[in-house]
């Protein structure tokens, strides 16, 4: 019997997601005294302007796994299904 080669050594199935950054200068930020638990804080029911908004392309678990291997030298893929909208096409760049 002849011997089947297999094109990955893992197939990484799941979710692909995107990080939203916003950039903002309209708050405070307020600390216990051990400067270990701050809060960013803004006023009650005001609109929050935002300077600037950047989407990047986060990972999830599926993600995460596939560029790890690959970079431990494994040939991997990913399964995962995206959308039709704006942040499947940030995540497909």
């Amino acid at each position: 019997m002849r011997k089947r080669s297999v094109p990955y050594d893992i197939i990484t199935i799941g979710d692909a997601t995107v990080d939203v950054f916003l950039k903002i200068h309209d708050a405070s930020v307020q600390c216990s005294l051990d400067r270990r638990n701050c809060l960013l804080c803004f006023r009650y029911a005001d609109k929050i302007p935002v300077e600037q908004f950047i989407q990047t392309p986060a990972a999830g678990n599926a993600a995460n796994n596939a560029v790890g291997s690959a970079r431990l030298g494994l040939s991997v893929a990913l399964v995962t299904i995206l959308g039709a909208d704006e942040a499947g096409r940030v995540i497909q760049r």
